[in-house]
């Protein structure tokens, strides 16, 4: 994404979630996006559990102490919407609202959420490893990483099989994983657990789901030109053309294949479940447009801070008095969000002070002047 910003690559294959940040914070736009089965523009984000287990769950608060795999923590299906969706319903506390893995972390058990440590989503290095707790490569470098066995949406899969109680995934990940391996599995053992409690066939993802997601999508900087846009959409175009379509001989190059042929990784470049490319017109291209349905809202429950009572320090007598003309402004807006702000004060405050702050606002004592005068 940065290199992309910078001018030194001109393409990147971006998830809804990471399309949002690229367009918010580095000018990046979507070019062309994927197309589905069917031609589908979107999937669904699905919550899956073991047919037969969590029985118990009746409501989103009862999943509190499972063990939950997410394919990464930048996933808008199976990390965004997810989360979202716990936070609204109130079955998930706010344990830090500037980051919500804490949250997250209180609330499962253990997990796996790949790169929830990296210093992206960790600044401060103080997140739990809960969730990485369930993660299954044990080599330096790879555990909890993007280089995991259980990152991705094929990931999030196999770590539903081998340890966890519940996976958020594409509603197609399973059929497309049983279908591309020698799986011993099927998907009757599987159900959809839907937000009200209900479980539900696989083949149910339209009714049972736990939001839409817009297809990935190719970006490139807005810093080019209609004409070089073009140029690219051109570009990737021929190459659908050319490996788009899945060869009889196996050997062959296929632009939509990953595993086993490059190792044991999935949706390398692209998304493995991809049938074709589609270009996205000038007007369209720009993260706003592409962002479509209830995408924007989940992004903002996830960057909200409800604050109910701020305790602001401050250094001087000067910045106390004007705290207290804020907490006056703050009052005569009647907020809900914001209850009350209490300063403190590192000098001796003088009997004047504290009458301000327990009798009266200095702003109504402006107001009151006035209306003598």
């Amino acid at each position: 994404m940065l290199m992309v910003d910078d001018g030194l690559a001109d393409l990147v294959v971006l998830d809804p979630n990471e399309i949002f940040i690229a367009g918010r914070y580095h000018s990046l736009v979507p070019i062309m996006k994927e197309s589905y089965e069917n031609g589908l523009k979107f999937y669904y984000s699905v919550a899956v559990v073991h047919k037969g287990n969590l029985t118990s769950v009746r409501s989103l608060a009862d999943l509190a102490g499972t063990v939950a795999c997410f394919p990464s923590v930048a996933s808008m299906g199976g990390w965004v919407i997810p989360i979202s969706e716990l936070i609204r319903s109130q079955a998930m506390k706010i344990v830090d609202c500037n980051n919500h893995i804490k949250s997250a972390s209180e609330f499962f058990s253990g997990g796996c959420a790949v790169n929830i440590l990296s210093d992206k989503y960790n600044p401060l290095g103080d997140n739990s490893q809960v969730l990485c707790s369930a993660c299954g490569s044990d080599l330096p470098g790879q555990h909890c990483t993007s280089q995991d066995i259980y990152a991705g949406y094929q990931g999030a899969f196999n770590c539903l099989l081998d340890k966890g109680d519940i996976a958020f995934m594409k509603h197609s990940t399973i059929k497309r994983a049983i279908e591309s391996t020698e799986s011993l599995h099927t998907e009757d053992e599987f159900e959809l657990l839907c937000q009200d409690g209900r479980r539900v066939a696989m083949s149910d993802f339209e009714e049972c789901n736990w939001g839409t997601v817009p297809s990935n999508a190719i970006v490139t900087t807005s810093a080019k030109s209609p004409e070089q846009r073009s140029l690219l959409q051109e570009f990737l175009k021929q190459i659908t053309a050319l490996y788009g379509t899945k060869p009889e001989d196996p050997n062959e190059f296929f632009l939509f294949e990953s595993s086993p042929k490059y190792g044991n990784s999935y949706d390398l470049l692209l998304s493995d479940d991809t049938q074709m490319l589609v270009e996205l017109a000038i007007s369209q291209q720009n993260f706003q447009k592409y962002l479509v349905g209830n995408i924007m809202s989940h992004i903002e429950t996830l960057h909200s801070c409800p604050v109910a009572t701020m305790t602001l320090c401050v250094t001087s007598r000067s910045e106390y008095l004007k705290c207290l003309k804020m907490r006056a402004g703050f009052d005569e807006l009647e907020s809900e969000d914001i209850e009350d702000i209490l300063a403190s004060h590192t000098e001796e405050l003088t009997n004047e002070d504290l009458q301000q702050l327990t009798e009266h606002s200095p702003v109504e004592d402006d107001d009151n002047e006035e209306e003598h005068q």
